[in-house]
């Protein structure tokens, strides 16, 4: 989770005070690092296998969106190759880091629920860390 946030801050970098002709593109990017992270958080409260797949898919399809943006904006020449290579590290981390989590839930729900702790209402401690 604290690499998709880094992202977030990332891309908000690099796409800060942009020219006009760059505004709409700029609000993709932004828009789609947030879901990385809103995706993983929301779907890491849901207590079914099956639900927290599915948000962590959408994670994984807005990281497709946001390279998609990032590598138009660079060839297009609105932002340089070090503000590109900048968020695309972080982003390429975090891409990994949710393949990994979907490949191991995948592998460990076998059709069942998983066992969640978390309940509505709880107070969150330092021990409800959200994964990645």
């Amino acid at each position: 989770m604290n690499d998709a946030v880094t992202l977030y801050a990332a891309t908000c970098k690099v796409y800060t005070r942009p020219a006009s002709e760059l505004k709409k593109v700029a609000s993709k990017a932004i828009a789609e690092a947030q879901n990385i992270f809103s995706n993983i958080s929301e779907g890491y409260c849901r207590t079914g296998s099956t639900d927290y797949l599915q948000y962590l898919n959408i994670a994984l399809a807005s990281s497709v969106e946001l390279h998609s943006c990032l590598l138009s904006s660079l060839l297009a020449g609105q932002i340089t190759e070090g503000q590109f290579n900048a968020v695309n590290q972080i982003l390429y981390r975090t891409e990994n880091q949710l393949i990994k989590l979907i490949e191991s839930l995948q592998g460990n729900s076998n059709g069942k629920e998983l066992d969640s702790t978390f309940a509505i209402g709880a107070k969150r401690t330092s021990q409800h860390k959200i994964p990645i």
